[in-house]
């Protein structure tokens, strides 16, 4: 369970028609765009604002576990897997972990 003090994001990108779906499963963040890059720094960019939000208001931490709907959190550990014995160009996962309140999301693009 994630606190402000520690925790992971798990996010991951996929194809999907013309669109490139970028989803965070622990703040329920999804975000469609036209290339992977481009959902990538989307997702990066809403979740740093999510998480910013709550350490400047002092949500709860409850916020930082969202559920994402079942088909999302679905294709993640299909997705996962299937990257793990086969390497698919259109399909990206990322864990960010998180030490002291601060979550290191790194510039990956």
């Amino acid at each position: 369970m994630n606190t402000k003090q520690f925790g992971k994001l798990r996010m991951f990108v996929y194809k999907s028609g013309e669109y490139y779906v970028g989803v965070c499963l622990e703040l329920d963040e999804i975000v469609w765009e036209k290339t992977k890059a481009d959902a990538i720094r989307h997702l990066l960019t809403a979740c740093e604002g999510y998480l910013e939000a709550i350490a400047k208001d002092n949500l709860p931490d409850s916020l930082l576990n969202e559920k994402t709907p079942l088909k999302y959190r679905l294709i993640y550990y299909f997705g996962t897997a299937a990257n793990a014995i086969c390497k698919m160009k259109d399909f990206f996962s990322i864990e960010i972990p998180m030490f002291d309140g601060h979550y290191g999301i790194p510039l990956l693009v």
